[in-house]
């Protein structure tokens, strides 16, 4: 037996321990085991002498998530037997204070407050299209999971604040903000920023992810509209809250739910992989929520036909609780995104990336497996590749390591603050030939000599150790050795973090469900794009194919010269190519003819002076020449991984229904808890900070952003 105590009639109050209530409880009445959530809200009407037919209530629980330390009272949403069972079994395991106090509010029915009423005056005026809606039902009819999150940008608004006026269908193709999540250094401290840039894959305008809830700022006026009633910014905010948890779940639900949701992907899905670290609690038989990985099946088979080249990063959760979502994706052949793995954690520190990339590397690449990872600078992230026991150990040959482009960028920006350098960097950056490198650098030089500084000390460690040698090869693909297949930049997470911008503001579980989601749709599609391809007997990617179609017609005007085929030297002569030429201090561009040295061997990967064979595996069209000047096969000189047939084993893997809940594989584990001191207090922040890029661009943030960034060679296959 317990005692419940109903407040009503004031106002929320947020102090050190919480939420508190600014006057006492008005009733209070007894509840017991056999004590419904129907018995408890007729025991409100009735005590408070309100009609149920005319007044509608929201009841919010009032819970310390801090025992058993320090306390700290949150409000917890009821709206089903199932939340309310969940505080009365909570409650009724204290040892003390065995009372359940709820935070009641009623709303007449037929005023403009009244959710029902507001959906019918938005739709009847039709207003401007400028609200995001929530559209879904409460369990999703294709897997029993959490519904997708549309975005409405060319229709009449819609508002719903519960599950009886939830609208189901909504128009997609809303336009993403073209902002996505980033790490950048300010000095010396990482601040996550957002940036984004031209490298990301074609399909970067595939968003069916919009607002799951509209935003507070644009209700006030809509449910003003009826009566001249305005609402407090709190009540809005609280039944935001309850539409999220009618949708997906309690917060604090969510996370029990975690454990037995991902055992269902796994038992249907065959080789998903997940692991959930958790810390001890008093309670007998939970746990407090520590990190979790997962990776689903068909992502994992997919690893052996993608370019040994894996992108990273990291950003914010923007939901209750803080965290942050790690993300690891590769590139198929076609240059487009693969989802590897997920995470969240607490933080991004040392520790959790550590952990992050030993668990990736254990149980989704493979030990023995040489990767190229590209990143931001990170100090956690550069950390992790000096590490020897993690299987990411740059300096044993395990992996390669290398620097984002655009980050660099960024930071070039805030040295010189000079547009027309980081303008030049951003082209020599990503130069293949030497001379073009060298050309570009030298601009640099005599524009801005801090610039070089600058540049000559990025790839290091540690920056302030002067002993440690200049490691250019990390910024530049001049330099790089072929290790970066060509790709200058992490826009791939960083694209998967905007495409789930929306998501990371929901409870734990929908998080694992929109990925689940996401990941299932680019399979199907991207599947029967590939079948296509290959069964039109086609040899190579829809874009390597285009890639020779171009680079072939430039060959048709080169003269070839043999120096003897058995040894396979030639020299390639280009009418007209850009030179340039010293004159005292001046350097002077001109048209001319120019040589380009080969050396071809069958089956092996020629090497050209212009370097493209080299960096992406692809030839040049200086070999194409040679290839057609001597009858040569070409397709000879292609690496396997850009060819149709990879491309559809890429994509061959399949995700099967893990159905719902009540089919789900029984689950006698410990419950998961939320950690309480990861509440996040005030209002959530949702928008990006502003970057140097900005200024320098021109940005105005909360519109369209342009590409900071328009790469031509897509990642370097030009």
């Amino acid at each position: 037996m317990i005692i419940v105590l109903v407040y009503t009639g004031g106002e929320n109050v947020y102090g050190a321990t919480g939420a508190e209530y600014s006057i006492p409880p008005k009733i209070t009445f007894p509840a017991s085991e056999a004590t419904t959530f129907e018995d408890v809200k007729n025991e409100i009407y009735g005590g408070l002498k309100y009609s149920e037919t005319e007044y509608s209530l929201v009841i919010q629980g009032r819970y310390d998530v801090g025992a058993p330390g320090p306390h700290f009272f949150q409000l917890i949403p009821l709206y089903e037997t199932r939340s309310w069972q969940m505080i009365f079994d909570m409650t009724s395991a204290r040892n003390s204070w065995r009372m359940v106090e709820l935070y009641v509010e009623f709303t007449p029915t037929n005023s403009g407050f009244s959710q029902n009423h507001i959906v019918s005056e938005i739709t009847r005026e039709n207003l401007e299209p400028t609200t995001a809606i929530v559209s879904a039902s409460h369990q999703s009819p294709k897997h029993g999971i959490s519904p997708k999150i549309h975005d409405v940008s060319n229709s009449a608004p819609i508002v719903g604040l519960s599950s009886d006026n939830i609208i189901n269908e909504a128009q997609e193709n809303s336009q993403d903000d073209g902002y996505v999540d980033e790490e950048t250094e300010r000095e010396g401290d990482m601040i996550e920023e957002d940036e984004s840039d031209g490298e990301a894959e074609e399909d970067v305008n595939d968003n069916t992810y919009g607002q799951p809830v509209v935003k507070l700022i644009k209700l006030l006026p809509l449910v003003g509209r009826s009566d001249k009633h305005h609402p407090h910014y709190n009540k809005l905010w609280r039944d935001r809250e309850l539409a999220i948890a009618q949708l997906f779940g309690s917060w604090e639900g969510s996370y029990a739910l975690l454990t037995p949701l991902l055992e269902a992907i796994k038992a249907t899905n065959l080789g998903t992989r997940y692991q959930i670290l958790s810390q001890p609690m008093t309670r007998e038989g939970h746990r407090a929520f520590k990190c979790v990985a997962w990776a689903f099946g068909p992502c994992i088979e997919a690893v052996p036909y993608l370019r040994p080249v894996i992108s990273i990063d990291a950003s914010f959760l923007s939901g209750r609780y803080r965290g942050r979502l790690l993300i690891a994706c590769g590139y198929d052949a076609e240059n487009k995104l693969l989802p590897l793995a997920f995470a969240i954690v607490k933080k991004e520190d040392s520790d959790n990336w550590e952990w992050f990339m030993r668990w990736l590397r254990k149980e989704v690449i493979g030990f023995g497996k040489f990767v190229y990872v590209i990143s931001d600078r990170h100090k956690a992230i550069k950390w992790v590749f000096k590490q020897p026991h993690i299987g990411w150990n740059e300096s044993a040959g395990e992996c390669v390591h290398r620097f984002c482009s655009q980050h660099i960028a960024e930071n070039l920006y805030k040295q010189c603050k000079d547009d027309d350098v980081v303008k030049t960097f951003k082209w020599v950056v990503k130069k293949k030939k030497p001379r073009r490198f060298n050309e570009g650098m030298e601009a640099i030089s005599k524009t801005c000599p801090d610039a070089i500084a600058y540049l000559g000390k990025v790839g290091k460690y540690r920056q302030e150790d002067k002993n440690e040698p200049e490691k250019s090869e990390k910024v530049f693909q001049c330099m790089d050795g072929g290790h970066r297949w060509g790709i200058m930049t992490s826009n791939g997470s960083e694209y998967l973090n905007n495409v789930f911008k929306y998501s990371r503001r929901l409870p734990i579980m929908a998080i694992v469900e929109e990925t689940f989601n996401k990941c299932l749709e680019w399979f199907v599609d991207r599947r029967r794009s590939s079948l296509d391809l290959a069964n039109s007997g086609k040899m190579w990617s829809r874009r390597v194919e285009k890639l020779l179609v171009k680079r072939g017609a430039k060959a048709g005007s080169m003269h070839v010269i043999s120096y003897g085929d058995e040894r396979g030297e030639y020299e390639v002569k280009v009418d007209r190519e850009r030179v340039a030429l010293h004159q005292g201090d001046r350097v002077v561009y001109v048209r001319g003819d120019f040589k380009y040295k080969l050396v071809m061997r069958n089956n092996a990967i020629p090497t050209c002076e212009c370097q493209k064979p080299n960096l992406t595996s692809i030839p040049c069209a200086h070999v194409l020449a040679v290839c057609k000047d001597r009858n040569l096969n070409e397709n000879q000189f292609i690496h396997p991984y850009y060819s149709s047939t990879t491309l559809a084993n890429t994509w061959a893997g399949q995700f099967h229904p893990y159905g719902n809940q009540s089919e789900w594989p029984t689950y006698n584990g410990p419950i998961i808890e939320p950690d309480a001191r990861l509440i996040q207090l005030g209002r959530r922040r949702h928008n990006r900070i502003p970057m140097y890029m900005d200024e320098m661009q021109g940005r105005c943030l909360g519109h369209q952003a342009r590409r900071s960034t328009q790469d031509k060679n897509q990642a370097g296959l030009s």
